[in-house]
């Protein structure tokens, strides 16, 4: 019986002893298994997941999108970038033509050429407004601006000034280039001092040929800005007088195709509509005026005639037609083959404007202009037709 009973005890003994080992056995395989899985974040050991993913899982807050409507952005390609918004295109525009220029031309001094519209005429095809003038011997002359970017190697003929051509540059800015100045009388005028340039006080700013044509170049003129005295402040154009059609074309009702100005028996200038083009081309008489060094036409989109008071002066010194630019007086606007009449005057601060008959700013088509000064007590010598 005793020897029954211990056989019992060996056996669970030795049931006990396998169950510890198994358990161990387990226990060391799972130990091991901890100890390959990579560290967490936190530096935890296990198959754990991050608290911030957790949470992102958990979140009931939608996946944000491009879209902005909690879907699916599989279709939106993230690595493209938003291309960058261009800045506004600048235009810059010439204030007495209105039309487009570099920026260059744009805040460029004008620089008006004082000449005689009867010789052979180099350099002024560009010009943006050109002003003629009567002058008591029956001729003429014309003042023409430019802010040309274009190198001109030969300007002229030259002629002298006067105060009341230079005190075009009162009106429409920059400086009057000329070869000397011949008024005979004192009159009461405009300052014209710091806005003349006279090259015939500077040898090396000029040249003759045949003894009697004064020509300059670009870089004489250039040369001879900078010797003028200090206190002297050049200005880019103007406003101009009138404004600027933003819409369409303006036309007159009275045709006007052709317009001949008799300034004298001896000197008559004729404007020619080119229905092509919708300029006025320039003449002296039966001659067309054609730019020598550029062979263009001397021609203008724009054709105002203002008719001015005019005094005739006698002294010793001799006789001189000074022409009124400051009164004002009518006037007739020529353009696109048709004409309409106008006022102009000049403001208490010196300002040339034209006026419609209404009394508004006179409203004209882009481009060019030509001005033709003309006394006012010989409107028959201008026609129409």
């Amino acid at each position: 019986m005793k020897q029954q009973k211990k056989s019992t005890f060996y056996k669970f003994l030795s049931l006990a002893l396998i169950a510890v080992f198994i358990v161990s056995a387990v226990g060391f395989a799972v130990s091991g298994r901890e100890g390959n899985e990579p560290p967490t974040d936190n530096g935890e050991v296990g198959n754990k997941t991050d608290d911030s993913e957790q949470d992102k899982n958990n979140s009931n807050t939608p996946p944000n999108n491009s879209n902005g409507d909690g879907g699916d952005d599989s279709n939106v390609d993230e690595g493209s970038d938003t291309p960058p918004v261009a800045p506004p295109e600048v235009t810059y525009i010439n204030k007495i033509t209105g039309l487009s220029v570099s920026e260059a031309a744009a805040s460029a001094i004008p620089v008006g050429i004082v000449l005689d519209p009867s010789t052979a005429l180099y350099g002024i095809s560009n010009s943006d407004i050109s002003i003629e003038f009567p002058i008591e011997d029956g001729s003429t002359r014309l003042l023409s601006y430019s802010t040309n970017e274009e190198i001109m190697w030969k300007i002229g003929a030259l002629k002298a000034t006067r105060n009341y051509i230079s005190n075009m540059s009162n009106f429409f800015g920059g400086v009057v280039v000329s070869y000397g100045n011949d008024d005979k009388v004192i009159y009461d005028a405009w300052e014209t001092d710091k806005i003349t340039l006279d090259l015939s006080k500077y040898s090396d700013c000029y040249y003759v040929e045949n003894t009697i044509y004064i020509y300059t170049t670009e870089s004489m003129i250039d040369t001879a800005k900078n010797r003028m005295p200090t206190d002297t402040t050049l200005a880019p154009y103007n406003t101009p007088p009138y404004a600027f059609c933003e819409d369409g074309t303006v036309e007159g009702v009275t045709q006007a195709s052709t317009v001949k100005i008799d300034y004298s028996a001896k000197s008559s200038t004729v404007l020619y509509y080119h229905k092509d083009t919708g300029k006025y081309l320039y003449y002296k008489g039966d001659s067309q005026k054609i730019d020598m060094l550029t062979g263009k036409s001397l021609s203008f989109d724009n054709v105002f005639i203002l008719f001015s008071n005019s005094v005739t002066y006698e002294n010793s010194t001799g006789t001189e037609l000074v022409i009124d630019t400051v009164s004002g007086g009518k006037g007739y606007y020529i353009s696109r083959g048709t004409l309409t009449e106008f006022v102009w005057e000049t403001t208490s601060n010196g300002e040339l404007v034209f006026k419609s008959l209404m009394g508004q700013t006179l409203v004209v088509n882009r481009g060019t202009a030509y001005i033709a000064y003309y006394k006012a007590s010989q409107t028959n010598g201008i026609t129409i037709s």
